[in-house]
């Protein structure tokens, strides 16, 4: 698995405050590029994304592997958002596992025009520690 990669969340619909907590987490991410002085379109600006944790449940009766999005800025009531796709969690879920740590954040919440209604998210992770592996 590469240093940094970037993923489209799934499951969304499944979440009972959808899409109402992608919504909000998209005023929030406008908000914080409005308070740091600068555009989303512009490419050479830093990442006003907010912080997600990537949580482990190996009890999902649908994937064992399932890792799930939090984005604990809205709250507990609120924060789940949905699930790493499937062939991602196949890979990083023995990496949380074992320890590893990785950082997330949520880059964008993507809203196509045309289903205002069904906003997505965009989240880029990236592992600052692996634990050793004992051979």
């Amino acid at each position: 698995m590469s240093k940094s990669v970037e993923f489209k969340v799934v499951g969304l619909t499944f979440v009972p405050t959808y899409p109402d907590n992608l919504l909000a987490a998209g005023t929030m991410i406008g908000d914080r590029e409005k308070a740091a002085g600068w555009s989303a379109l512009d490419a050479d600006a830093p990442s006003a994304g907010l912080p997600v944790a990537l949580i482990r449940n190996p009890e999902n009766e649908f994937d064992p592997n399932a890792v799930e999005v939090h984005l604990p800025a809205l709250g507990r009531r609120r924060g789940m958002v949905g699930h790493v796709p499937a062939d991602l969690a196949a890979k990083l879920a023995p990496s949380l596992d074992r320890g590893d740590e990785w950082v997330a954040r949520m880059e964008k919440v993507l809203v196509n025009p045309e289903h205002p209604d069904r906003p997505g998210a965009l989240v880029v992770m990236e592992c600052v520690a692996r634990v050793a592996v004992a051979v």
